[in-house]
């Protein structure tokens, strides 16, 4: 009707849902610069909170400074931001050298990157505080990785909020925190080598043009592109691995990363965010596209079957011509 029409017009529109790939920085061979980890924690109902930071120096991953701190009346994000803050009063009397700053909290690292809005009155001030002094250092990074990579920040700040107090830690104590760092498994520094397989992994991981033939399969377009998208993401190795793809190598375990990076070189992801199977080839790019085959991820693998099987050009072909057909455009 008109009045819904009318309504529909003035309706307000939800903004995309923003998706950013966040690519490790890349550390080269000896480069000097420092690394600030930090970390926040808190008690429920507002039972007080505890924050911690630590500066390393590369190459050699030694200890420049850590500490931690508490505050009653806390929250866990206005915890984390303190923390941040805390980087920064420990960089004071540092040279304004390259800065990565890694913080598992993903609110945080996403808000100073203008990624996500910050809408609490409280944690807007501290952002401002954090932005001002991060306009400091000219050359920065920001990486949010998971909790298990911030083992020595969180240690920190789990033993201030035990005790109610922060500390700042004694020259004596620092091989504790060097013994529970597994920063260094994420910025690794790169050889000549890996930078240009990772240039060449990053060019061919996006696709512009994958095989139509593949999308344009009727049994591709009953089930849906979104769907084989959804399935993929939900099915663990999947996921895995197109988060390698995209670089987002710090949301992985240790595991899960090297055994991505055993697989990467045989698949590709084009722009709908799907992933493909391409068999080892010495074909160039464009012959290459022609092999990429879709990967189907086992809650659809029965669907795909049926499909064929239902169908009268799987019927009319038969098994073997049916099969083979599958084989070709699709990887399980």
């Amino acid at each position: 009707s008109e009045v819904d029409q009318a309504l529909t017009a003035i309706a307000p529109r939800k903004e995309p849902r923003r998706s950013v790939d966040t690519p490790v920085p890349t550390v080269e061979q000896d480069e000097t610069l420092l690394v600030a980890s930090f970390d926040g924690s808190a008690r429920v109902k507002r039972g007080g909170g505890a924050f911690s930071a630590i500066i390393w120096r590369l190459p050699e991953w030694t200890v420049v400074k850590a500490a931690s701190g508490w505050k009653a009346d806390m929250t866990v994000n206005e915890a984390e931001y303190s923390g941040l803050l805390l980087c920064f009063d420990l960089l004071e009397e540092q040279d304004r050298t390259r800065l990565v700053i890694c913080g598992d909290s993903n609110l945080v690292i996403r808000q100073m990157k203008g990624e996500i809005d910050c809408k609490a009155p409280a944690l807007t001030l501290l952002r401002q505080k954090a932005l001002r002094q991060l306009g400091t250092w000219p050359a920065h990074d920001l990486l949010h990785v998971k909790r298990a990579w911030n083992a020595s920040a969180d240690s920190l700040a789990s033993a201030a909020l035990q005790r109610e107090a922060g500390v700042t830690v004694q020259e004596q104590d620092w091989d504790d925190l060097v013994t529970l760092n597994r920063l260094p498994e994420i910025l690794t520094a790169t050889t000549k080598e890996t930078t240009l397989r990772i240039s060449a992994m990053a060019t061919r991981s996006r696709r512009k043009v994958p095989n139509q033939e593949v999308l344009q399969e009727d049994a591709v377009r009953q089930l849906r592109v979104d769907r084989i998208r959804q399935g993929q993401d939900e099915e663990k190795w999947i996921a895995n691995l197109k988060h390698y793809l995209r670089g987002q190598v710090a949301d992985l375990e240790k595991e899960e990363a090297r055994a991505c990076s055993n697989l990467a070189d045989d698949f590709e992801m084009d722009e709908q965010d799907l992933l493909y199977y391409c068999p080892p080839s010495r074909k160039p790019d464009k012959e290459r596209d022609g092999l990429l085959r879709l990967v189907i991820p086992e809650t659809l693998h029965q669907d795909l079957l049926h499909h064929y099987h239902v169908s009268l050009e799987g019927g009319h072909q038969g098994i073997s011509r049916t099969y083979q057909r599958i084989k070709d455009r699709f990887y399980w």
